[in-house]
């Protein structure tokens, strides 16, 4: 992501940002290798078990951690926490 300004410090008390990515197990392990990850998590984060995306009545997908045999599909992350 690009912004015009570098975000605030992240403070713990400050409201949740709306502004979020799907974050996905690959990015992970990519911030893992960075050494970024545990900075992630220390700050705010949740995993997402399922992603549903639709259309049209006939246009629907949904993808299951659980039916891939995987604990999560990935994590949401605020915007800022990512730049």
């Amino acid at each position: 992501m690009v912004e015009r300004q570098s975000p605030a410090p992240f403070d713990a008390s400050s409201h949740p940002d709306i502004r979020i990515s799907a974050i996905s197990c690959a990015s992970v392990s990519l911030l893992k290798q960075l050494g970024a990850w545990q900075h992630v998590l220390a700050m705010r984060s949740a995993p997402y078990l399922t992603l549903e995306t639709w259309e049209e009545d006939n246009a629907h997908v949904i993808f299951d951690a659980k039916s891939l045999g995987l604990p999560e599909l990935g994590y949401m992350v605020e915007n800022r926490i990512l730049q």
